[in-house]
Parts: C-alpha cells; structure tokens; sequence
C-alpha cells in the first residue's frame, strides 16, 4: 500500500528462484547444502535411553545424600537440644528433666526448651523420657549416670540408623 502521491516501492523479497528439472537432485535424496530439520525416531530413543541413564545414576546418589542429610538433621537437633539442656541444669544449678510429651522432647521445668521428637526404634522414647541432668552429669530415668546415650533411628523404607551422643 502506497500514500497518496508517493510512488508504491518493490516488493521487499526477490522471487523465488526454481530449478530445471534436469538440475534438481533425484527424489527421496536433499540437495547439497540442504540440512535436515527433523531428528530421526532412532535419534530421540537414543537420547531418551541415554537420559534415562543418567537419571537411573542419580537416582541412587541422592537417595544416598538424602538419607545422609535427614540423619545430620536429627543428629545436630537432637544433639543441640540435649546440649541446651546440660548447659541449663549447669548453669542454674537444678535438674533439668526431659520428657517425651506428644510428638515433641521437653524439658520439664521449661516448655520453651522442646525439639521435634526424631522417629526412634525401640526404646528409644523411654530412654530420653526421664533422662534428667545435674549439673554436667546426665542420668538415666533409674537413675544411673549415663556417659552417652545410644538411639536408633529409623529412616524411611525400615532402614535404621544408630546415633551416639556423648553426655
């Protein structure tokens, strides 16, 4: 479309140029220069089993880096609360007293010193529930002097895992 009083410009693309037919490359065959623009059914397997691969191979390495990072957490949350605990009974001078209410570790005397309970195996739950610390010394619930406390922890898909906290 032209303005009024203004000569109409050339079209902006040249024409097409065409081969003779004695100069086109046969049929089912791309002329030289010419490049595919499609991938192949064989090329996508081959991509798809080779990406297929790789997420097999990292499959079971974060599987192995999760499960060791949800037993760091348990461990640092556990371990800081019964140090939280000690530095309490050492610094007031009273027991401290832990107890096992609902799904969280208290201790006793202050509600607001609490940690998720961790998901123990065995008797785990019994052995923290009571465990009282005088001073720098931590006692079982019988009251027998505890130098460390061994829990088992239990990991999803049944795995279990032993922790050791020094008293």
């Amino acid at each position: 479309m032209s303005r009024p009083g203004t000569r109409a410009s050339p079209a902006p693309f040249p024409p097409p140029r065409t081969l003779s037919p004695a100069a086109s490359p046969p049929a089912g065959r791309m002329a030289a220069g010419h490049a595919r623009r499609a991938f192949s059914l064989v090329e996508l397997l081959i991509v798809m089993l080779a990406i297929g691969t790789m997420a097999a191979m990292g499959a079971g390495y974060y599987g192995s880096v999760a499960r060791e990072a949800r037993v760091r957490a348990v461990s640092d949350t556990l371990g800081a609360f019964l140090a939280a605990c000690r530095a309490r009974a050492d610094q007031r001078g009273l027991p401290v007293t832990v107890e096992v209410r609902g799904l969280r570790l208290v201790a006793a005397d202050s509600l607001a010193l609490s940690c998720p309970l961790p998901p123990l195996a065995g008797s785990g739950a019994a052995l923290l529930h009571g465990l009282r610390f005088a001073g720098t010394r931590a006692f079982a619930p019988g009251g027998e002097p505890l130098e460390r406390l061994d829990l088992t922890l239990r990991l999803p898909g049944e795995s279990l895992v032993t922790l050791t906290f020094p008293l």
